[in-house]
């Protein structure tokens, strides 16, 4: 019923990409290796000092009919028919716009002649481009801020159409003051902002007011936020804004963004009594130890951000490697690089050293690496600092 090539026999070809990547010098070196890499499947994204950047959807694609493996299959119904040949990957090199992004985007335009299936995030993709079409000149800490940045494109689209429609007229004072909170938001979702519970519950409850015909027993996958953006929009007496458990009404989309409002602005008014009740406090960031042993683990974590925002911290689903690298751009002409992640050096709990980056990563600092030609070592820069030494063009 269900077949991932990761389960296969280890692929020697994955392990050859990987030894040709350490070695690569150019960009025919990273196309080639690229080539020989099987699964699973990733978007591998090149940069050099001399400009070529590049960006391959590597591994082995299934060829499919259009539909194929979204949904279960009759018995006897053919499956995959073999791979894409490695040419007909997605691949992009030296784009015209002059950068290339990966966020999980979808990888191609209408245009691509093969069906390929999967979970798709478009917000963060749209806010990567929009931020280097307004400045291309990206610095290092430029660079930095985006990937701290907590800014949701989702939210941005929904919420003015949603303070257009609703009839503050029909609300409670204590609504409108939400809608006030609204009003004023920069659509970011910082640690210690409220409104955005204000929006995640609001949104919520027009999902489950719109989508109501559908069975919501179990775990319900609804139509992307984009669509009910424009059913908004476009068609606000669509039948489905009429709500079931009225079957002598028919609502149209004020009736139910101002009924969804409505019904949890109470609940909304009741959290923001609560001490310290934010954003973080409701998403609860946490790094969780591998066998999720509390003691090991740190939760309540200062940070903001969610999926689809460029922090994409999502409870304790988050970004576990935070890099900048500046070609070129260091001493000797090796490249700058900053690097921190969500942990420490040690795998032992109670070692110095087991969570100590774990700070800084919540709080978006970075550590700076040391790039050698020669064998180093960790070091203390003069604040008692780690830095990290690497050593390039070596793969132990």
């Amino acid at each position: 019923a269900l077949d991932w090539l990761t389960l296969r026999t280890p692929s020697a070809e994955t392990v050859k990409a990987f030894l040709l990547l350490n070695r690569a010098e150019d960009l025919q070196d990273f196309l080639a290796a690229s080539r020989a890499y099987e699964w699973p499947a990733q978007n591998m994204i090149f940069g050099a000092v001399d400009g070529d950047i590049a960006l391959r959807v590597s591994g082995l694609l299934p060829r499919r009919l259009p539909g194929q493996g979204r949904f279960l299959r009759s018995t006897g119904t053919p499956g995959a028919t073999g791979y894409l040949d490695d040419d007909a990957n997605p691949v992009a090199v030296n784009p015209p716009q002059g950068y290339l992004a990966s966020a999980n985007q979808v990888s191609t335009d209408e245009t691509f002649p093969y069906y390929y299936l999967g979970g798709y995030d478009v917000d963060r993709s749209r806010r990567i481009n929009r931020l280097l079409r307004a400045d291309s000149s990206v610095t290092v800490a430029d660079a930095q801020a985006m990937q701290l940045d907590t800014y949701y494109a989702e939210a941005a689209d929904l919420v003015p159409v949603l303070l257009r429609l609703v009839r503050e007229g029909e609300l409670s004072l204590t609504a409108r003051g939400q809608l006030d909170l609204l009003r004023d938001w920069d659509y970011r979702y910082g640690a210690d902002d409220f409104a955005p519970v204000v929006y995640e519950l609001w949104r919520g409850a027009l999902v489950e007011l719109t989508w109501d015909e559908f069975d919501a027993d179990g775990p319900l996958l609804t139509p992307p936020t984009w669509r009910l953006v424009d059913l908004l929009e476009e068609d606000p007496l669509s039948r489905w804004f009429d709500v079931e458990a009225t079957p002598d009404e028919r609502e149209d989309a004020r009736d139910v963004v101002t009924g969804a409002l409505a019904a949890v602005s109470e609940r909304v008014d009741s959290l923001s009594r609560v001490a310290g009740y934010d954003w973080a406090a409701r998403n609860d960031p946490a790094v969780l130890h591998i066998a999720r042993i509390p003691a090991f683990s740190r939760s309540g974590l200062e940070t903001g951000g969610r999926a689809g925002t460029l922090l994409a911290q999502r409870g304790s689903m988050g970004p576990s490697w935070r890099m900048v690298v500046a070609l070129g751009a260091g001493e000797g002409g090796l490249p700058r690089a900053e690097v921190v992640y969500p942990g420490g050096q040690s795998g032992r709990p109670g070692h110095p050293h087991y969570a100590d980056m774990l700070d800084a990563w919540a709080g978006g600092r970075y550590y700076p690496v040391e790039l050698h030609t020669a064998p180093g070592a960790w070091t203390e820069d003069a604040a008692g600092g780690q830095r990290l030494t690497l050593i390039p063009g070596r793969s132990d």
